[in-house]
C-alpha cells in the first residue's frame, strides 16, 4: 500500500536535504523513486531526450507512466506523444489510453487531440463534438479553431465561428489567421481590406504555408501591397521549404522566369520536381515545357558535350561533327523526357499539358508520330474549353486537317476561344470579321474583337484597331485613340502603322500640324520596309519636289517598286523623260526596292 500523499511530500524533502552535494539530475530521480510525479515527470522527459543523461526511452516511459498514474496531465500528454512517435504493437492503445486520460482531467489541448483522433479514425462523432466543445469553451485556439470549422459546415452559426476563429488567432493560432483572412477575401466575412491583409500577414508571419504563398502572389501581383518581386520570392520560398506544392510550383515560376530572382532553368526544374513528384499537374506541364525547349542539360550526355566542347585533342572539324552528334542525342533525350512529364499532366487532364504533347506527337518529338493522337489531344483540350485547344480546332475545321473541312464549326471553335480571353483566337476573329473570309464583313464585330485582342496584350491588333478607330468603320471615329496606337506601333517598326503616321502629318489630324516633311520621314521608314502605299508616296514626293528635293532618278525607283495603281502613269511618264542612262539606274534601284514590297493590306493572322 502506497504512503500517503503528505507522506511521500515530507520523505522526498528529507531525501533532498540528505543529497546537499547531489547533481540535479540526481535530486531528480530521487525525488522520483520517492514517489513525486513532477520528478517522475521531469526524469522521464529527461530520458526522453538525453538531456543531462544518456537517452533511454523505455526507462523514459516507465518514469512517465508512474508520473502519469499519478494523475499528472503534462505526463500523460507526453507519453501519447511518443507512443504515437514509437508506434510500435500497442503504442496506438496505449496513446489513446493517456491521451483521454488527459482530456477528461480537463486539459483543452487534450480534448482537440482526443476528439480529431477519433475523428480521423471515423469513430464516435458524437463524443468528439462534445470533446472539441469542451476544448473551445476553455479556449484552446485549436479547439476554437476546429469548433469554428464545424459551425461553419453546419450553417446558421456564422457568427459564432467567425468569434472563434478570431480568439484563436488573436491567440496565434496561425491556421486560424489564415481561414479568417480567406474568408474575409471570400466575402462570407465582413472585413476591410486592410484587416484581410493583417490576418494574412499574420499568418504568414506564423509559417502557414499556405497563407505564405498566397501573401507571395500579393507582392508579385501588387494586391494591396506595393509590387515586389524579391518579396515576392521570398515569401514563396518559405512555403516551398515546408513542402507547400502551390509554394514549390510558384517558386519554380519565379526561376523560370527571372522575376524577383535571376533566371535559371535548373533552379526552376528543381522546385517544379518537387511540386510535380505531388502530382501538380502544372508543375509537371512546366517542367514538359523546360525540356522541350531544351533549357535544362541532358545528363546523360552531358559529359560528352563537355568533352567536345574542350576539344578532346581532336581536329577541330571532328569536334564540331561529334559535337553535333551527341548534341542532337541529348535533344531527343529531352524530347522524350518533356513527353514523360507532359503525359503525367494530360493524364490529369490538364488542358495545356494536351496541347503541348499534342504538338510534341503530332512533329514526332520524343514519340513516333501519330496524327491520330495528336487530334484526339487536341479535340480534348477544346472539350475542355481550352483556348488553344479550341483555337487549334478551328484552324483544323477551317483547313480540314484531320477533320471533314467544316467552317461553321471553325468560326464557333475560334469565337469560343476569343471569349475564354485567348489573344491570338481574339486577333484571328477580328480579322475574319474585317475581311469577311466566308463570312459577310462586320466592322462592329472586328473592332470589338480587335479592341479585346489588345487589352489581352497582341500588339499587332493595334494597327488594324487603329485603323477602324481613323476611318470610323464599326466604332465611334477617335482620332486621338488612334494616333497612340500608329504612333507605338510605329516606334516599334510597324510600316503599316508608320505609313499611318505619314498621312496623320500630312492631313494634320488629331490636333497634329500639317507637317509633309515629318510625314515624308515616316513614309521612308514605312518605304525601305516595302510598304507599297508608302513607297508610291515618297515617289511621288521626290518627283514632284514637294516636301523634299526633287529627283526623277530615286522618285522612279519607288514609284515603280510600288506597283501602286496609282503610279504607273508617273512611271508611263518617266520612262519617256528621263535619258537611257538614267533610267537604268532608276530601273535598277526599283528592282532592288521591289524586293521589300509588302502587301498594301496587312495579312491577317493564319487560320
Amino acid at each position: 500500500m502506497r504512503p500517503p500523499r503528505h507522506q511521500r511530500s515530507v520523505a522526498v524533502g528529507i531525501a533532498l536535504l540528505a543529497c546537499v552535494a547531489c547533481s540535479e539530475v540526481d535530486r531528480t530521480r530521487w525525488g522520483a523513486r520517492f514517489g513525486s510525479a513532477d520528478a517522475q515527470r521531469a526524469l522521464g522527459e529527461r530520458l526522453a531526450t538525453g538531456d543531462g543523461v544518456e537517452r533511454d526511452l523505455e526507462e523514459a516511459l516507465v518514469w512517465l507512466e508512474k508520473a502519469a498514474e499519478s494523475e499528472s496531465v503534462p505526463a500523460q500528454m507526453r507519453l501519447a506523444t511518443l507512443y504515437d512517435e514509437r508506434a510500435e504493437a500497442g503504442d496506438a492503445e496505449r496513446s489513446e489510453r493517456w491521451l483521454r486520460a488527459a482530456a477528461e482531467a480537463g486539459d483543452p489541448r487534450g480534448q482537440i487531440l482526443f476528439a480529431e483522433r477519433l475523428l480521423a479514425e471515423g469513430r464516435d462523432e458524437a463524443e468528439a463534438a462534445k470533446w472539441i466543445a469542451q476544448s473551445a469553451e476553455a479556449g484552446d485556439p485549436r479547439g476554437q479553431l476546429v469548433q469554428a470549422r464545424r459551425l461553419a459546415a453546419a450553417g446558421g452559426h456564422e457568427a459564432e465561428a467567425v468569434a472563434l476563429l478570431t480568439r484563436a488567432a488573436e491567440q496565434g493560432d496561425r491556421d486560424a489567421a489564415w481561414e479568417l483572412a480567406r474568408a474575409g477575401e471570400a466575402g462570407g466575412v465582413e472585413m476591410d481590406a486592410e484587416a484581410i491583409l493583417r490576418w494574412l500577414r499574420s499568418a504568414a508571419e506564423a509559417g502557414q504555408p499556405a497563407a505564405e504563398h498566397a501573401l507571395g502572389d500579393r507582392y508579385a501581383g501588387g494586391n494591396g501591397v506595393e509590387q515586389d518581386f524579391a518579396q515576392a520570392r521570398s515569401w514563396y520560398e518559405r512555403s516551398a521549404n515546408q513542402g507547400y506544392a502551390p509554394g514549390q510550383e510558384a517558386l519554380g515560376f519565379v526561376y523560370q522566369i527571372g522575376r524577383g530572382a535571376d533566371a535559371s532553368p535548373s533552379e526552376a526544374a528543381k522546385w517544379y520536381r518537387l511540386a510535380a513528384e505531388q502530382n501538380r499537374a502544372t508543375a509537371q506541364n512546366q517542367l514538359g515545357v523546360l525540356y522541350a525547349q531544351g533549357l535544362l542539360p541532358d545528363e546523360d550526355t552531358a559529359e560528352q558535350i563537355a568533352f567536345y566542347t574542350t576539344g578532346g585533342g581532336q581536329h577541330v572539324s571532328d569536334v564540331a561533327e561529334q559535337l553535333e552528334k551527341v548534341a542532337a542525342v541529348g535533344r531527343a533525350n529531352n524530347d522524350r523526357k518533356a513527353v514523360e512529364w507532359y503525359r503525367r499532366a494530360a493524364a490529369q487532364e490538364f488542358a495545356p499539358a494536351l496541347t503541348n504533347l499534342a504538338k510534341m506527337i503530332e512533329a514526332g518529338r520524343g514519340a513516333d508520330a501519330d496524327p491520330d493522337e495528336a487530334l484526339r489531344l487536341v479535340r480534348r483540350a477544346a472539350e475542355l474549353g481550352n483556348p488553344v485547344g479550341l483555337s487549334e480546332m478551328a484552324v483544323r475545321f477551317s483547313r480540314g486537317n484531320g477533320v471533314e473541312k467544316d467552317p461553321a464549326a471553325s468560326l464557333r471553335m475560334l469565337e469560343a476561344a476569343a471569349k475564354a480571353g485567348h489573344g491570338p483566337a481574339q486577333l484571328a476573329l477580328a480579322t475574319i470579321y474585317v475581311t469577311g473570309r466566308g463570312f459577310a464583313p462586320d466592322a462592329a464585330q472586328a473592332a470589338h474583337w480587335f479592341r479585346a485582342a489588345i487589352e489581352s496584350g497582341e500588339q499587332a491588333a493595334e494597327v488594324p484597331y487603329a485603323t477602324l478607330l481613323a476611318t470610323g468603320s464599326g466604332v465611334e471615329p477617335d482620332d486621338a485613340a488612334a494616333l497612340v496606337l500608329f504612333e507605338k506601333a510605329a516606334e516599334r517598326g510597324d510600316a503599316t502603322a508608320q505609313w499611318s503616321l505619314g498621312l496623320f502629318h500630312e492631313a494634320g489630324r488629331a490636333g497634329l500640324r500639317a507637317n509633309l516633311s515629318e510625314a515624308l520621314r515616316w513614309w521612308k521608314r514605312a518605304a525601305e520596309q516595302g510598304q507599297p502605299l508608302a513607297q508610291a508616296k515618297l515617289g511621288a514626293a521626290l518627283v514632284k519636289g514637294t516636301g523634299t528635293r526633287k529627283d526623277l532618278v530615286d522618285g522612279y525607283g519607288w514609284l515603280a517598286a510600288s506597283e501602286v495603281g496609282e503610279a504607273k502613269s508617273w512611271v508611263e511618264a518617266l520612262d519617256k523623260a528621263l535619258s537611257a542612262p538614267k533610267l537604268a539606274k532608276a530601273r535598277k534601284l526599283a528592282e532592288e526596292r521591289r524586293a521589300l514590297r509588302q502587301p498594301a493590306v496587312p495579312e491577317g493572322p493564319s487560320e
